[in-house]
């Protein structure tokens, strides 16, 4: 850790341990945010962030806990992750307070977040940022919807929902609902409006996104370190950081357009559907007031203020195809009307830092700080239980487990030695009932 800090700067990393009495800490959980992924979503990045957590399966299991962002491109963009024992609520917690003191306060920043319900997390983010705008993953609403009901018009109804974007749209998808299946629709009222559809999103962050797929995709691109031991998945999550933040630097570095890519693809399928629309002009002052028409359709658009009826320029900050259509009557180009965290001149200051390598351990400076040890794994308690299951059964006894769940005699107590040839040191554990009680280490064994 003391070398990383010394190659990348500014970089946040906490290490949580249990104290152990007589001696050396025991490894409880480490958070680690990049400086120069920290800068880079402040700076460039649109203020949404997705949070998930994902399990290890290594020899000592755990959870990686994750923040990604999304850059101008519509890219992930990793913030920041943590290794701990489970998703409780202290660790969610003590994850979301570092992530607020590494990005800032919430309310001046205006952060949107989504994630799963998961049930350690609601609570932790109620009491670290209890009021911030906290959207759910429609995926996972729907993935609990269709366990209740198998019906393909109810699951197609809780899509119409999530993607309505005006008040109006989702009241008439919600009356539709509870037409067809009332149990159904008392399900899904049950949730707060503003954390599941676009009806009542946050205008704020310029993502209209109902799904937390950057999290997901994120976990996807690391799956194969996740079965390694922690300091060496730790190690290979941070060069594949590295290789992606320098990637994606390189990879639009001759592009001259003012509109990211994948913005710009988005905003040309508004522009041909804006054909279709009618726009006249209201006379206001400024002349920035249409009304734009589809027969039967009417919608109001404010080219002055960016907003239309339909909700979609508030949401994305792209122009819609009302917009699109106001804008051609006027001879302005839409490239030129969406929002500034949207344009190439975001993206390449979400790229502009970068993580720096960090030499092999041949190469660091020598320490003398303490040592850190795992606990013993609930496999190895598995295997220990096994054991002593065959040796009593060998000798005709009443097994182990049998003898605890009749509460016959007295507690079963067992002391475990290991021997830790890499820092020289015997590792005991006293275990009652098979349940951790003591551990302790004689460093320096003879």
């Amino acid at each position: 850790m003391k070398q990383l800090l010394l190659s990348n700067p500014g970089t946040t990393i906490d290490l949580d341990v249990t104290e152990m009495p007589d001696s050396v800490p025991l490894f409880r959980r480490l958070y680690i945010c990049f400086e120069a992924c920290r800068k880079g979503f402040v700076l460039g990045c649109r203020p949404f962030i997705g949070l998930d957590g994902t399990f290890l399966k290594g020899f000592y299991d755990g959870q990686l806990l994750t923040a990604i962002g999304q850059d101008a491109n519509n890219q992930i963009f990793p913030i920041a992750y943590a290794v701990v024992d489970s998703e409780t609520k202290d660790n969610w917690k003590w994850f979301l307070e570092n992530l607020h003191a590494d990005l800032g306060n919430y309310r001046v920043h205006g952060w949107n977040f989504i994630s799963d319900q998961q049930k350690g997390l609601i609570p932790a983010m109620k009491e670290v940022m209890h009021d911030v705008h906290h959207r759910f993953c429609a995926m996972h609403i729907w993935s609990n919807f269709t366990k209740r009901w198998k019906d393909k018009q109810l699951k197609g109804a809780v899509w119409e929902c999530c993607k309505s974007t005006t008040v109006q749209q989702f009241d008439v998808a919600m009356m539709r609902l509870k037409e067809v299946n009332e149990a159904a629709w008392e399900y899904l009222n049950r949730l707060d409006p503003k954390s599941w559809t676009k009806a009542h999103f946050s205008d704020w962050s310029k993502v209209d996104n109902v799904t937390n797929n950057n999290c997901e995709t994120f976990n996807g691109k690391i799956l194969k370190y996740r079965g390694k031991p922690t300091i060496t998945m730790l190690e290979e999550v941070r060069t594949y950081i590295m290789r992606f933040m320098a990637r994606n630097k390189k990879s639009f570095s001759g592009y001259i357009g003012r509109v990211a890519p994948r913005q710009l693809s988005r905003l040309e399928r508004e522009k041909e559907e804006s054909s279709k629309w009618t726009p006249t002009l209201a006379g206001d002052d400024d002349m920035n007031i249409y009304e734009v028409e589809k027969h039967p359709t009417k919608v109001t658009v404010d080219l002055g203020n960016q907003e239309c009826t339909c909700r979609f320029w508030q949401l994305t900050g792209l122009p819609c195809r009302h917009a699109c259509a106001a804008l051609a009557h006027r001879g302005r180009r839409p490239e030129e009307q969406i929002h500034n965290w949207l344009g190439m001149q975001a993206y390449n200051t979400a790229y502009r830092q970068n993580i720096n390598p960090v030499p092999s351990k041949e190469f660091w400076e020598k320490v003398t700080d303490i040592l850190f040890f795992h606990p013993i794994t609930k496999e190895e308690l598995v295997d220990l239980r096994k054991r002593e299951e065959r040796k009593e059964m060998s000798r005709g006894l009443t097994p182990i487990r049998t003898r605890l769940k009749e509460n016959m005699g007295r507690p079963y107590a067992i002391i475990v030695a290991r021997y830790d040839s890499t820092h020289n040191s015997i590792q005991l554990c006293l275990l009652r009932n098979f349940t951790l009680v003591i551990q302790t280490y004689l460093v320096g064994w003879p």
